[in-house]
Formats: C-alpha cells, sequence, structure tokens
C-alpha cells in the first residue's frame, strides 16, 4: 500500500497492517486496503502454484469537503438556549436617516458604513431562556438588586421597585421576551452564553442592527 498502516482483507479476512505476507492456495482472490479518511482500495489478484507476487495498491486521498459559505438567512442553534441565530452577510450601506423623516440630527448626516459578516438573533431573547442563565449562575438582575423597573400605567413610564423579570405586571410565559433587563444583565448574560457555547455573544452594533433591519442596507423605511 501507498499509505502506511492500511488494514489489508483478502477474501473478506483481516491479515493485518500493510505491509503484509500471505501464503495462499492457487486461485482467485479479492484484496481490500482500508484505513479511516480514505476511501476502501481494491483489486483482484491471481495466485499461481508455486510462484511468488508482489501486489501494490494504491489508496486515494479523499477531496477534502468542499467549503460551504454561508448565506443570508442561514439559521445556527445554540446548544445551551436553543436560541436561532441569523446569518446576515456583511456589507457596505448608507446609515441614518434616508427618507428625510428621521428624528433630527441623531439619524444625520447620512454616511457610508461598512459591517462584516455577523449572526444575529432571528427572536429576543425569551423569559425561558434568561431562566435558564439565572438558574446555572444564581444570577440576581439589577432590577430584583436595586429598585424596580420602569413600568407603563397607561399614560406614561413610572419606576415601580416591586418590577423585575420575574414580575413585570403583566402575564407572560416562557416564549415570551424577557423585560426589565439593563444593559449589565445583558452583558452578564452574553459572557455566560460565550463560556457555555464556547462561541462570542454579544449586543450588535448600531450599525449591525439598521443594516439587519434593513434587509442587509437596502434602502427600506421601516
Amino acid at each position: 500500500s501507498n499509505v502506511g498502516g492500511a488494514k489489508v482483507y483478502i477474501d473478506g479476512a483481516y491479515e493485518g497492517d500493510a505491509p503484509v505476507s500471505a501464503t495462499l492456495k492457487p486461485g482467485m482472490y479479492s484484496i481490500i486496503l482500508k484505513k479511516a479518511g480514505y476511501p476502501d482500495a481494491a483489486e483482484e489478484v491471481r495466485v499461481d502454484a508455486g510462484g511468488a507476487k508482489t501486489v501494490s495498491i494504491v489508496m486515494e486521498k479523499p477531496a477534502p469537503p468542499p467549503v460551504v459559505e454561508n448565506k443570508t438567512g442561514d439559521v445556527s442553534r445554540d446548544p445551551t438556549t436553543g436560541m436561532e441565530l441569523v446569518f446576515v452577510k456583511g456589507g457596505c450601506y448608507e446609515m441614518g436617516d434616508t427618507f428625510g423623516d428621521g428624528m433630527a440630527k441623531r439619524e444625520k448626516p447620512v454616511h457610508n458604513v461598512c459591517v462584516n459578516d455577523f449572526y444575529m438573533g432571528k427572536y429576543e431573547v425569551t423569559v425561558g431562556q434568561f431562566r435558564t442563565f439565572v438558574q446555572d449562575t444564581n444570577y440576581r438582575t439589577e432590577a430584583e438588586k436595586g429598585d424596580g423597573c420602569f413600568v407603563w400605567n397607561g399614560s406614561k413610564w413610572d419606576k415601580d421597585g416591586s418590577k423585575s423579570w420575574r414580575s413585570p405586571g403583566f402575564s407572560q410565559d416562557d416564549n415570551q421576551p424577557a423585560v426589565c433587563v439593563s444593559w449589565n444583565d445583558t452583558q452578564a448574560f452574553n459572557d455566560w452564553l460565550s463560556r457555555k457555547g464556547g462561541k462570542s455573544y454579544r449586543l450588535p452594533t448600531e450599525a449591525e442592527w439598521e443594516y439587519a433591519a434593513r434587509s442587509g442596507g437596502k434602502r427600506e423605511k421601516y
């Protein structure tokens, strides 16, 4: 064999690792070489009485797997929480108030921005996913440790010290978005997810968010 350590089978019986010698009765034999990472190589050999024969079998190295390029919309799933993450192909676009009806100076001047490839959560982090993080780390949110969070009373936002992600003031189930979480709470969640999943999780930048919301920087109005 041209590949060291290939396992040699003669008519299905294992004879050892190549190179091997064997004494056989006259007749036709099937020789097969096997090795992990290589396709099997086989050859039919005739053995004549009183003769000696050297058989060389070439094992072909398999072609490397094709490089698969991610496409916008491809979905990856985080194994810890089940979060779905959508691939966004990077590019350049005009960021800001391209329609002239934005929030004054906050969205002007319109300027060219480029972003690299990234993944973004398909949905908001749910109550159930945030609960998995809390149960694993015994984390307490800033609302729980401090003076609660703001709650809409029908006409304005009021600070309510009794409210947190556990009890935001309205009924929720585990499939609805987690609320009453601060930027620091989010960073703690991302750090935990990065440690558990072995990948880097973070909040999107403002440029990434706008790029994704506009279907890859298209001039779309939302």
